[in-house]
């Protein structure tokens, strides 16, 4: 696995392969971006064509092993669309009141993501496209956080998850995707699988001697991420500017903000003094005081035609 060793994920799996005598080989470095802003947008770009279905699977270096090439019959199992019975929008509250009193703003909620420079035209008509999503929960007779659990599945697990598993050669095993979990899942009370109910009957039934690890979405994970965090701490360097960004921050595998204000800016000014498509979705003015608060969104949307006109169908 690839991951900071500061990550909760990668703190947790490593317990785990100790318990359970398990080799693990993790990659601290593959998650950092480059330190060059031309191969930073050569890469933008290539992931820009991977998305729109340019890809060549066989000459990923994730499909292959110690040199040699997974065949076509090879069986990865995935535990993607788990999280379908771990609440994973009602588990973001300290209660069932304060989710149920929340869920009314669900819609409202979705729109945070949305970079604070989009047109208000637009904003309108993703706020419509959401709710829309998000009723379609009441035609199967859904009420209340059972809403935001078929969102996950008809939204997130739909599009993002599937989109990972057709890009992946072999044979792929979703085990978590099958009529009795779902089932199982939606006759459970919602925010009682907070607490992963599901997940813990598996593990106390199959592996019980990881019972005792903590999951990586949980407060104990988080408190063990901080602690080693503030243990690897690098010292201050004298060039800020550059090495800052290397530190990790939280979660994260680099400090993203000071990454696109340094190494990337020329991207973001390349971007400004272009009055290209991206002001088509984008507020030009509102970009230029705020693009700080997603610069990579305004980048790929920057990028995206020209990655689109350059691309030669093979």
């Amino acid at each position: 696995m690839a991951g900071a060793p500061v990550s909760p994920d990668v703190i947790i799996a490593s317990e785990l392969a100790r318990v359970g005598n398990l080799d693990l080989e993790v990659n601290h470095g593959g998650c950092l971006p480059s330190d060059d802003a031309a191969e930073c947008r050569r890469r933008i770009s290539l992931a820009l064509l991977w998305e729109a279905g340019y890809r060549f699977t066989h000459r990923h270096e994730l499909f292959l092993a110690n040199g040699r090439q997974f065949s076509r019959g090879g069986v990865k199992i995935s535990g993607k669309h788990g999280e379908i019975g771990r609440a994973y929008y009602a588990k973001k509250y300290g209660s069932e009141s304060e989710a149920k009193r929340q869920e009314a703003r669900f819609v409202e909620r979705m729109m945070h993501g949305m970079p604070p420079f989009t047109r208000r035209r637009w904003r309108g008509a993703v706020r419509e496209i959401i709710a829309e999503a998000y009723e379609q929960a009441d035609h199967y007779g859904l009420t209340g956080l059972a809403r935001q659990d078929f969102f996950y599945l008809n939204e997130r697990t739909r599009r993002l998850a599937s989109g990972s598993h057709s890009a992946k050669t072999g044979f792929v095993f979703a085990p978590f995707l099958n009529p009795d979990y779902l089932r199982a899942c939606f006759a459970y009370p919602s925010y009682e699988k907070t607490a992963f109910p599901f997940h813990r009957h598996i593990v106390s039934t199959n592996t019980p001697e990881w019972t005792s690890v903590p999951y990586a979405g949980g407060s104990e994970a988080h408190e063990l991420s901080r602690s080693r965090s503030e243990a690897l701490k690098a010292p201050e360097t004298e060039d800020e500017g550059k090495s800052g960004w290397r530190r990790a921050t939280g979660e994260g595998n680099y400090d993203s903000a000071l990454y696109w204000k340094t190494t990337a800016r020329p991207i973001i000014d390349e971007c400004l003094r272009d009055d290209g498509f991206w002001t088509e979705l984008f507020d030009p003015d509102l970009v230029r005081d705020r693009w700080e608060a997603a610069p990579q969104e305004l980048a790929i949307t920057y990028l995206l035609p020209h990655v689109l006109e350059e691309a030669t169908v093979p």
